[in-house]
């Protein structure tokens, strides 16, 4: 499952048996993923802080941010989160496998609307190459409606996500 010895939800004691419990209350199970991070329960904690203030942006939407998830850590072959995101949007964002497919094949036939396209490009664009912005990029998203922070919060999700994908090719987390 990992290169980590990871705790089974079975086995956890204290704060990280309550943090499993939340993951199995939640969605019936603890993923791979979240018991890999749960080898130091402050770095769990974080990741579920972070995941708690995607799901509830008040302009980025869960659909936004699961497909941005899924692009990011498909340009950085992490078979894990792609394999995560995948049944996530279309098991609640009703994203069919084969939107998914086509979407990671062209970009352009990704179920969103023109701006929150835009926003996606920039995300993987940045993530792709960090020195190939420029002011024409964010005056661009400005141009569309987004806020400055709004593009700030894009990105940070897409740089977090390259951060997780690290963590789960490193320590080769098996997908669940």
């Amino acid at each position: 499952m990992s290169l980590l010895r990871i705790t089974e939800p079975d086995e956890a004691t204290g704060e990280l048996a309550e943090a499993y419990q939340g993951a199995l209350d939640k969605i019936g199970f603890a993923p791979n993923g979240y018991k890999m991070f749960g080898v130091s329960i402050d770095v769990l904690n974080r990741q579920s802080s972070l995941m708690g203030l995607v799901m509830q942006h008040p302009t980025l939407s869960p659909r936004f941010s699961a497909i941005l998830r899924l692009l990011v850590s498909k340009n950085r072959q992490c078979d894990y989160c792609v394999g995560a995101n995948s049944p996530m949007l279309q098991n609640y964002f009703d994203v069919s496998a084969e939107q998914i497919e086509a979407f990671k094949q062209d970009i352009e036939t990704v179920p969103l609307k023109s701006r929150e396209k835009a926003l996606l490009i920039f995300v993987l664009k940045a993530t792709e190459d960090t020195q190939s912005t420029t002011a024409a990029d964010i005056e661009a998203l400005r141009n569309q409606g987004w806020a400055d922070h709004e593009i700030l919060d894009a990105m940070y999700q897409g740089a977090q996500q390259v951060a997780a994908d690290m963590l789960f090719n490193t320590f080769q987390v098996k997908n669940d």
